[in-house]
């Protein structure tokens, strides 16, 4: 069981023999255990452990896809989203024959327009897969970037026709 709240283990907590206690109780800090070493040792009944391999259970995109500054990045937008939402790729999204539905696009967003710009500060910025949206699947790369309209330098828009 995980530590309660007060950093104390919980009641009834046994440390299995051999075990070496993960200092500080925060998840954050077995979940960074998890994705650093891949697997994870839970107590188990007194003197043994099981070991989980937390490899294909954790995804952390934001890990495999590195943020580089000078980066070219898309946004395709239109009717509810604008031109400078939070959301851009770094993939030319025509180079992908379903765009609409690999970057998980919402409904309001009517897909009219592409613009295309320079990452030029990469604070804050974290990725993803894109997240599925009205039955839109995603997994596209996605950026999420703060502040868009300072970190980013426009290079130009182009009208899609048809639309993404």
């Amino acid at each position: 069981m995980l530590p309660t709240g007060d950093n104390k283990a919980s009641p009834g907590h046994e440390v299995p023999t051999g075990d070496t206690r993960i200092p500080n109780s925060g998840v954050g800090h077995l979940t960074t255990t998890a994705l650093t070493l891949g697997s994870l040792a839970l107590p188990g009944p007194k003197g043994t452990s099981t070991v989980v391999d937390m490899t294909a259970a954790v995804k952390a995109p934001s890990i495999l896809t590195a943020v580089t500054e000078g980066e070219t990045i898309y946004r395709v937008w239109g009717g509810e989203s604008g031109a400078f939402g939070h959301s851009w790729t770094p993939v030319d999204p025509g180079t992908v024959s379903d765009f609409r539905n690999a970057a998980g696009l919402p409904n309001g967003n009517n897909g009219t327009w592409t613009s295309v710009g320079t990452l030029t500060d990469t604070a804050g910025v974290s990725s993803r897969s894109a997240l599925p949206l009205d039955g839109n699947q995603g997994g596209l790369p996605e950026y999420l970037i703060p502040n868009p309209q300072t970190q980013i330098e426009p290079k130009y828009s182009i009208n899609n026709e048809p639309p993404k």
